[in-house]
């Protein structure tokens, strides 16, 4: 299919079938020459350059290949025992994807933002400068902390420019959405089979090797947290919630059975991956988005009776007898906030920090709080502090200034989001911009007790959405299915 694609002419197909069989034979002879370690290096880095080749003459396949490397660089990672960094494999493959982009507007003469001009857009390339300015901040003192963060954040909105070029149409949000929940549906499958038949040697090795891994993930009430294929069980946990979140949100509003069946399905899998994660914040995305969603829904028979049902799980799950099930005990402890011990903690924690953010309008500088602090910016003040939040990082390490843009940029999403819904005449793309608004809610309720946003692969999710919204009014007039 690849040697199909318009970019390639008969020379340019005889070349790649020259390109492939030197790398075969590279490949056969590193085999044969090397060790296997040697051997599996060079297949590696062959592999990664098909990669890349392949992501920048399909960007639409790139973006799928750099979703899927998301889901699986940890899992390698852990493997390997940490023995190298690989986060930047993705990035590497975004960035190959948005080269893509570019060429085929240069090509066919498209502009870059055509499509994609709207307020989200503009505040987000607002927000990235205010970040550009962050590598002046005279309290911070590694400008190689700044790249790292701020890298990571331009790869995210290369990301979102990315998706809402590939959503045009109806059919293109489906097959995203598609994509999605096949990655999800492995990694909760993963996580039940992991607290059924206990984590593989390798995984139970790399949790051993750290003292501070054993003390987040195995918990002193015998609680053991499952992070699946993700970074760690708080990514896994809230991804997990959000992907049930959608898939209960198009269940209610898909008029197929068939539909309905796969969505409830995938929706369990995921809710008890999401509850094998054991992190608390899980369960409050879930019904801070179910809040929203029947708040734009508004008040009919089926919002009431959704309503009443959650309503009612929700009250047996607090009062039934049950008090030796690790699980129900999680699940509790989330909305018991007078004896959340941690949530104490963290209160005390903001109180003492408050001065500093007053007294910093611009903050401390990028990664110079937490344990980004004590790698980069070490003699900080700010370093080791456990932010324990998105939005006290912000106002720790970009100021009140800095948490003021992030909260205007949410609050935009959110607008935008709720606007476009009462607007638009299209059913599924009612249903679509729902889907985005509920999750975008629910992340940003998340962010108040983790750090939800810039994650991998949590900001494929995110971009979605926005992508959703911002893309909405265009679909709308182009509603191909």
């Amino acid at each position: 299919m690849l040697l199909n694609h318009p970019l390639f002419t008969n020379n340019k197909k005889a070349l790649l079938q020259i390109l492939l069989f030197v790398l075969c034979f590279i490949t056969g002879s590193a085999i044969a020459l090397f060790s296997i370690k040697k051997a599996l290096v060079v297949l590696s880095l062959i592999i990664g350059l098909i990669l890349i080749f392949v992501c920048i003459t399909n960007y639409k396949l790139g973006y799928a290949i750099a979703m899927g490397s998301g889901f699986t660089i940890f899992i390698l990672s852990r493997y390997f025992m940490d023995a190298f960094p690989i986060g930047w494999i993705v990035e590497l493959l975004i960035y190959s994807s948005f080269l893509g982009l570019l060429a085929d507007c240069i090509i066919n003469r498209k502009s870059l933002i055509e499509g994609i001009y709207h307020p989200v857009t503009v505040f987000f390339g607002l927000y990235l400068l205010y970040l550009v300015w962050q590598a002046f901040n005279p309290e911070m003192n590694s400008i190689v902390g700044w790249f790292h963060f701020f890298r990571r954040q331009l790869m995210v909105f290369l990301l979102f420019i990315l998706t809402a070029h590939i959503i045009i149409s109806v059919s293109d949000i489906k097959w995203i959405f598609r994509l999605w929940f096949v990655f999800a549906l492995i990694s909760a499958l993963y996580a039940i089979l992991t607290h059924i038949f206990g984590l593989p040697v390798f995984e139970d090795a790399w949790v051993m090797a750290s003292s501070n891994r054993q003390n987040l993930y195995y918990l002193v009430d015998g609680f053991k947290r499952k992070y699946s294929l993700y970074s760690d069980p708080a990514a896994f946990g809230m991804d997990m919630a959000a992907t049930t979140l959608v898939l209960v949100i198009l269940l209610f509003n898909d008029t197929s059975k068939n539909n309905k069946v796969a969505y409830f399905l995938i929706a369990v899998i995921c809710m008890f991956g999401a509850i094998y994660s054991g992190t608390r914040t899980a369960y409050l995305m879930i019904v801070s988005g179910i809040f929203l969603f029947l708040l734009m829904r508004g008040i009919n028979r089926n919002t009431f009776l959704i309503g009443l049902g959650f309503i009612s799980v929700f009250i047996a799950i607090m009062n039934a007898p049950i008090y030796n099930n690790l699980f129900i005990n999680r699940i509790r402890s989330a909305f018991n906030f007078k004896q959340d011990a941690s949530l104490q903690v963290r209160n005390i924690n903001r109180a003492k920090i408050q001065p500093y953010i007053h007294e910093n309008p611009i903050g401390g500088g990028v990664n110079t709080s937490g344990g980004q602090g004590m790698e980069y910016n070490p003699e900080h003040y700010l370093a080791g502090f456990p932010p324990d939040s998105g939005y006290l990082r912000a106002a720790l390490e970009t100021g009140w200034i800095g948490l003021g843009l992030l909260l205007l940029f949410h609050f935009i999403i959110l607008r935008s989001g709720i606007y476009s819904y009462f607007h638009s005449t299209e059913k599924w793309i009612k249903t679509a911009i729902l889907v985005a608004t509920a999750s975008i809610f629910s992340f940003v309720i998340a962010n108040y007790g983790q750090e939800p946003f810039g994650q991998i692969p949590s900001c494929f999710l995110f971009c979605i959405c926005i992508a959703i919204i911002v893309k909405s009014d265009k679909i709308s007039n182009n509603a191909i299915t």
